[in-house]
């Protein structure tokens, strides 16, 4: 009897801290805002990519193409790329949804560059 109890311990630990590992996690990245200093810190590794994020962020094709003729440079288009996107989503602009934008693109770069912010 006492090793059945032991056993079941063991597996209720070990499923707690499967499921709770994950959750933690992405409610720290879900619900986390992106701020102006992570936005700037990203657009330089985003650089000639920002048409790719723009898409993956759903931005239409007028707000595409305006970001590309009012900017100078491919830093600054991925900054408005960004900004449009904060504009539009407002509190669901989560780093973690930025995240995946960037993991989907292949900019993992980028990705790693905010996980570690």
């Amino acid at each position: 009897m006492p090793f059945v109890y032991y056993l079941f311990k063991y597996f209720c630990v070990k499923l707690h801290v499967h499921l709770f590992a994950d959750t933690s996690y992405n409610i720290q990245y879900g619900q986390t805002l992106v701020t102006p200093i992570q936005v700037t810190s990203i657009c330089g590794d985003v650089g000639a990519d920002w048409k790719y994020l723009a898409a993956q962020l759903k931005l239409s094709i007028a707000d595409i193409s305006n970001i590309d003729a009012d900017s100078r440079d491919s830093r600054e288009k991925a900054y408005n790329v960004i900004e449009k996107w904060l504009k539009r989503e407002g509190i669901e602009a989560t780093i973690g949804r930025l995240i995946n934008a960037l993991e989907e693109i292949e900019r993992k770069d980028a990705a790693q560059k905010l996980l570690s912010m």
